[in-house]
Formats: structure tokens, sequence, C-alpha cells
């Protein structure tokens, strides 16, 4: 019986901590690509997802930062599209999330 309630509160905090993500639950559409509306190439929604990580990760505050981290693929880096698409997104991501925390803390 002893055994079981660490056990229940390590599981709790597990749960807990696996959904963590920055930013508002209505803001997630942003990790896995860019405003819906019009279509956009493969390349350049891969350079926005790891454009818009990046992004976050440069404005999150020290909790996030365990969670996101500067992300791009070096070997597509130097192509046009996928560098329109990962800084359009780091654009984006970080001025989005310095206002939502900065909204959030003021």
């Amino acid at each position: 019986m002893r055994m079981f309630r660490p056990c229940l509160l390590l599981l709790a905090l597990v749960i807990a901590l696996s959904g963590c993500r920055a930013g508002p639950p209505w803001a997630q559409w942003m990790f896995k690509g860019p405003p819906p509306g019009r279509e956009y190439t493969p390349l350049y929604v891969e350079g926005w997802q790891h454009g818009c990580e990046t992004g976050a990760s440069s404005t999150v505050n020290m909790w996030y930062m365990f969670f996101y981290g500067f992300k791009q693929d070096w070997s597509k880096a130097q192509d046009p599209v996928y560098h329109k698409g990962w800084r359009d997104a780091f654009k984006y991501c970080q001025r989005y999330f310095y206002q939502y925390y900065r909204r959030h803390v003021l």
C-alpha cells in the first residue's frame, strides 16, 4: 500500500507533463503548418514547422526551453522555398509567443 501512492503520484506527474506545449491550446495549429486558406508545398510546410519551433524557443520561458530548441534541416537550408517557410514561421511564432506571454505577465 505504501508503494502505491508514490507510483500514483509519479504517473500523475508524467501525464501532466506529457501535454506541455508553449502557448494557448488554440494556437497549436502553428506547430503543424502555415495558416489554412491556401495550398503550400511540402517543403514550405516542413520549413514552417522547423521555423515555428525555433521561433517559439527564442521567446518562451525557461520551462518551455526543455521542449523546444533550434531546428533547421541543414541539407535544405539553401533551398529558397524551405528557407522562406522557415523564416516566415520564425517571425510569426516568435512575435505571437512574445505578445502572448507579455500580455499574461504584465
